[in-house]
């Protein structure tokens, strides 16, 4: 169904800010292009232009070669974009796998295509630079040379713009030094030594776990403070060394590269007063940006495995997977479902807190003894994904030849314990700051709005006296929050309407939280009865077959997800009014007790705010959809059409399948009035009377 968020607005406004700061960005590409078409021009006045019939002979072939340069972005972008975008989803992820194969099967041969590519990006970019700087320079026939200059300096505008519109890499601003941390820079230098990196190094608090960046000049060491602190001295070594494996392989080196290539061709596309220079860069930026980033997803697997394998080389393939254990069950205990670390209760104070890495290593050191076994077993049974960016922590424990790990290795030596306890306190205090920045807004977003609704389910003593609607808007709130009270809520919902796709959905989830197996067939169910839950119920399959071990679920869910995400974008696709006139619409006739129940819903939902209601039948491909228009009050605040609209919308939601529907607010807007009215005259429902009564639809 399609929906107009309550967001929507805060979205057009960012929107019209990056689309000035975009604006701003394309002006510092002006002078350049000016100058160089000035530059042009005045060697064009040492030729002989208006007295031999050569250069203008050239003239119009280079005009030609122009037209024909925009005419061959044409045909090959159509290309392009059928061969990609007209695909289904299905067609779409074969070719995917495909590339897959490729890539991981000869990785230099696959890095040959991408520097293919670029070449050829580079070639095209300077023979039209060239065309264009020479029909500048010709200028022929005399009287036209002011707006063929005009037209040259504007091309010029485009083509010059890659040099002005780049996203710049900024230093991360927690750099940890030699002085303060002067342990963990030991074990930095020592692993750079091993893996004899002769470059710079700075070492920055920052990324998930341990990451190393290449930068033209020096080399950037990333650690996160959870991370060194779960670690051991040499657990922490042995992951430097896997990072600097990187740099001999130069997997970073090139990493780099594709950085500043998609930074440098990414936006052209996107220019508005660049568009007409800019369009002639749009075959080379599809093609960069297409291959460059299908080769750094696939092969980043095989370079992780090439990575792993020099480090052991180098160092204790025992110390490594240990340190690989610690953070496959850091990652569990990161995604549980912990109400100590949700965002509600991030923000509960009135002010930014500094304890949260420090909140969340405690409460992580009191569970691993509780879900050790737990978490090994699954550590055990997990299957790998079909894309990843390292292969999962079993293929890489096997690879090793190692038998055994543990999870509880603990550091001895008080320096270092010193040092990474300093690194949790600078990096809680870190997040405050940013915290800082937004808090209000956020504040009020994560907890006190949703503060309300705990409360209010925290009081309900009958949740049969509610409607469905608030037991399911309580249930949502309660999420992570209170299991038990969610608990009690779902099951309200599903004893009073069994069949409610949305207290299905609800149960479903908080089951692949709790890795309860049950999951799997409440979430097929809700994919089966709504196809808005279609794409997040496939995800959790997925996640819940694979961390299982269930190979025949991970099959089953790998031979239907795109079929089954595809089919919900196209019912997605067909739902809503287009108003171009080619919607086959007509009344509604949908049965008559079902027509009621959904015009009462309505109309309870709106509250009797509503200056008229409308609904059409709309006969689509994927079937029968029944829009309902909304066209409220004109004395209505905007906030308070976008409370009553999302009553309506969360009503709508939750209804299987067999019943499509769309909503759009229409309020303002009297032109769509008209045109319901005038392609289905007994569109309008009357509103509810004085005494509550709702008379049915009539003639308008």
């Amino acid at each position: 169904m399609k929906k107009q968020s309550v967001f929507q607005n805060k979205a057009k406004a960012d929107d019209q800010k990056a689309r000035l700061s975009r604006l701003r960005e394309e002006w510092k590409a002006f002078p350049a292009a000016l100058g160089l078409a000035c530059v042009c021009v005045l060697l064009g006045k040492l030729l002989p232009i208006r007295e031999d019939w050569m250069y203008r002979i050239l003239w119009i072939c280079d005009c030609a070669a122009i037209i024909l340069c925009y005419l061959a972005t044409w045909l090959l972008l159509r290309r392009i974009n059928k061969k990609y975008n007209d695909r289904k989803l299905p067609e779409f992820h074969a070719s995917l796998m495909e590339k897959q194969q490729e890539v991981e099967a000869n990785l230099e041969k696959a890095a040959a295509r991408v520097e293919r590519r670029l070449q050829f990006a580079w070639v095209w970019y300077v023979g039209v630079l060239l065309l264009v700087c020479c029909n500048a320079l010709l200028y022929v026939p005399a009287k036209l040379w002011l707006p063929v200059l005009l037209l040259d300096i504007y091309i010029l505008w485009g083509l010059l713009s890659i040099w002005f519109d780049r996203e710049k890499t900024e230093n991360p601003k927690e750099e940890l030094s030699r002085e303060e941390y002067p342990v963990i820079h030991e074990l930095v230098d020592r692993a750079a030594g091993t893996a004899g990196c002769k470059l710079p190094i700075r070492v920055f608090l920052g990324g998930n776990t341990v990451g190393i960046v290449r930068r033209p000049a020096e080399v950037w060491i990333l650690l996160d403070a959870v991370t060194c602190a779960i670690f051991t001295k040499q657990e922490l070594y042995h992951a430097l060394l896997h990072e600097f494996a990187h740099e001999l392989n130069e997997d970073t080196l090139r990493s780099l590269r594709i950085e500043r290539e998609l930074s440098r061709w990414g936006n052209v596309k996107e220019g508005v007063l660049t568009s007409i220079g800019g369009y002639l860069l749009n075959l080379p930026v599809g093609l960069i940006a297409l291959d460059f980033t299908l080769y750094d997803l696939f092969s980043h697997r095989k370079r992780e495995t090439l990575a792993d394998a020099e480090a052991v080389r180098w160092g204790s393939a025992q110390e490594l997977v240990n340190g690989l254990a610690k953070l496959n069950a850091w990652a569990i205990f990161e995604g549980s479902p912990i109400p100590e670390l949700s965002l509600y209760t991030e923000y509960a104070g009135e002010e930014p807190r500094d304890d949260i890495p420090a909140t969340a290593l405690r409460l992580y050191k009191e569970m691993l003894p509780k879900k050790r076994e737990k978490w090994r077993k699954r550590l055990d049974v997990e299957l790998p994904p079909r894309v990843s960016t390292h292969p999962i922590f079993r293929q890489r424990r096997e690879a090793f030849g190692v038998e055994t790990y543990t999870f509880e290795a603990e550091e001895t030596d008080q320096t270092y314990l010193d040092e990474t306890n300093a690194l949790v306190d600078r990096a809680g205090k870190a997040i405050r700051d940013q915290m800082a920045e937004n808090y209000a807004e956020n504040r009020k977003q994560y907890y006190l709005d949703r503060k309300v609704l705990v409360d209010k389910a925290e009081a309900v003593t009958d949740w049969s006296a509610l409607t469905i609607d608030e037991r399911i808007e309580l249930a949502k709130a309660l999420a992570v929050l209170e299991p038990e009270l969610q608990e009690t809520a779902i099951q309200s919902i599903l004893t009073d309407d069994p069949e409610n796709v949305y207290g299905i959905m609800l149960l479903g989830t908080k089951r692949f939280r709790e890795n309860d197996p049950a999951c799997v067939e409440l979430l097929k169910k809700a994919a089966k009865e709504n196809f808005n839950f279609v794409e997040p119920a496939y995800d959790m399959l997925g996640d819940y077959a694979r961390c299982a071990g269930q190979q025949e679920l991970l099959e089953e869910y790998r031979a239907e997800v795109a079929e089954a995400v595809q089919g919900a974008w196209d019912k997605q696709e067909d739902l809503g009014l287009s108003w171009k006139g080619k919607e086959r619409i007509s009344e509604n006739d949908m049965e008559p007790e079902r027509f009621a129940r959904v015009r009462d819903a309505i109309a309870e939902r709106t509250e009797g705010k509503l200056a008229h209601l409308y609904t059409v039948r709309q006969d689509t491909a994927q079937g029968v959809c029944f829009c309902y228009l909304l066209d409220f009050r004109p004395e209505l605040s905007k906030e308070e059409q976008h409370r009553l609209y999302e009553q309506v919308f969360l009503y709508l939601d939750y209804l299987p399948d067999e019943e499509y529907y769309s909503l759009e607010d229409i309020t303002g807007e009297p032109k769509k009035r008209e045109y319901l009215l005038s392609r289905v005259p007994g569109c309008e429902i009357l509103l509810p009377h004085d005494n509550g009564d709702v008379t049915g639809q009539t003639q308008s």
